[in-house]
């Protein structure tokens, strides 16, 4: 049953991902063969970016006043595959 959900869960974000993408906008990838793949369909090099977005504060105000503003955006739809690998302390329940 839990393999069937992640399956089921895999399809959907892919799916989430590509009707992103589609409207012109870019989501953050968060597996890294997914976004090799993008990347080489597209001939654009990979953003990686490994945070700890609930305990590094040089994180928080990176993705606040950059990695948000419609300037990187714009870039980054045109030039980058967006991968982020998170490193949370505290886990979701």
């Amino acid at each position: 049953m839990t393999t069937r959900f992640i399956r089921m869960a895999a399809i959907l974000f892919g799916l989430a991902t590509l009707a992103v993408q589609a409207e012109g906008k870019q989501e953050w990838l968060t597996d890294f063969k997914a976004a090799q793949k993008a990347a080489a369909d597209r001939s654009v090099p990979i953003f990686a970016l490994f945070t700890g977005s609930d305990w590094c504060p040089w994180c928080v105000k990176l993705d606040k006043e950059v990695l948000k503003e419609k300037d990187f955006l714009d870039y980054a739809k045109d030039n980058l595959v967006l991968f982020i690998a998170d490193f949370p302390q505290t886990e979701e329940q």
